[in-house]
């Protein structure tokens, strides 16, 4: 689990999608942050719980050529 000390206001939405890149996990990271519900701005020093991104295994790889 992640943990971030928030050092400027903004809106959880903001602050997890800045760290994880998506808000496809949102409902799970309300359930670890009952303790931000009700704030519609964090305050300075909240700690917001974030999961572990997911990996993917899968790589891609664009290839480029100067003939097909």
């Amino acid at each position: 689990m992640i943990e971030i000390k928030i050092t400027e206001n903004k809106r959880l939405d903001q602050v997890v999608y800045e760290n994880l890149g998506t808000l496809e996990d949102f409902e799970k990271i309300l359930e670890l942050n009952k303790h931000l519900i009700n704030k519609i701005i964090l305050d300075i020093d909240d700690i917001v719980y974030l999961p572990e991104p997911k990996s993917t295994d899968e790589k891609i790889i664009k290839e480029v050529s100067l003939w097909n």
